[in-house]
């Protein structure tokens, strides 16, 4: 059964967004970013207060530099996976 990370979220910034702006708009918010990738799509997992997720998704989606934000869904492989 897969379920969602307690938290932590996903946030994909928009293409022509800086590592400076994406870690701006993170501290501005008081969270932090756990891990960045960069690449023509940035895209963080944020740490975000436990029980909050749903709460902090809405609030990223709504920024102009934000492409995405979703909840990180921890998936159990199936037996004889990997």
């Amino acid at each position: 059964m897969n379920k969602q990370a307690r938290g932590m979220i996903v946030v994909q910034f928009k293409a022509d967004a800086t590592s400076a702006e994406i870690a701006k708009v993170v501290s501005d918010f008081g969270l932090s970013m756990k891990n960045a990738a960069n690449s023509s799509d940035v895209v963080c997992v944020v740490g975000v207060p436990v029980g909050s997720e749903k709460e902090w998704i809405a609030k990223f989606k709504k920024l102009a530099c934000v492409k995405h934000a979703e909840p990180i869904i921890e998936h159990k492989p199936i037996r004889g996976e990997f």
